[in-house]
């Protein structure tokens, strides 16, 4: 069993229940967990193909920082710099606390994070990305704001 916070459009998940996780994931946005829940009912015919015991990924809303499920799970996975958007040490005790509280004894944390070093030497840029079909086209810029003395990068 798998816990995966900030899980995003369900993308990971739908790959980790193909190979037979039990997969729950835990997302702050409304608008994400639509988007997740939609590509899960999409992607329902494929997973029972798989085998009859492929797992459907539950998602569920919450803040990582104070949700509490009542239950544990061999790996917690906070992949793309989940951590990194813990911008107070109480936000990182608390997120810490929440994988401690849902981790079985021996299980896995899973996480990555912004190398301050790394960020510094190799500073963050404005990104575009551009995406569009016939209907609709979508431009997004990623503007960083680095705040040193703070350790921080916002980014809008």
């Amino acid at each position: 069993m798998v816990l995966k916070l900030w899980s995003g459009t369900s993308i990971h998940a739908l790959h980790l229940a193909k190979r037979g996780y039990e997969i729950t994931g835990l997302e702050i946005s409304a608008e994400m967990l639509e988007v997740a829940r939609a590509r899960i009912e999409d992607a329902r015919p494929n997973l029972s193909q798989n085998t009859p015991e492929t797992p459907i990924p539950l998602f569920l809303e919450g803040d990582i920082r104070t949700t509490r499920l009542q239950r544990t799970y061999d790996a917690v996975i906070a992949i793309f710099h989940v951590m990194s958007y813990q911008t107070s040490n109480e936000d990182v005790s608390a997120a810490f606390a929440t994988v401690r509280e849902h981790l079985t004894p021996g299980g896995v944390f899973l996480f990555d994070f912004w190398y301050g070093p790394a960020v510094l030497t190799e500073t963050p840029s404005i990104r575009i990305k551009r995406i569009a079909d016939e209907c609709t086209a979508i431009t997004r810029i990623a503007e960083p704001m680095m705040r040193p003395n703070e350790n921080l990068v916002e980014v809008h």
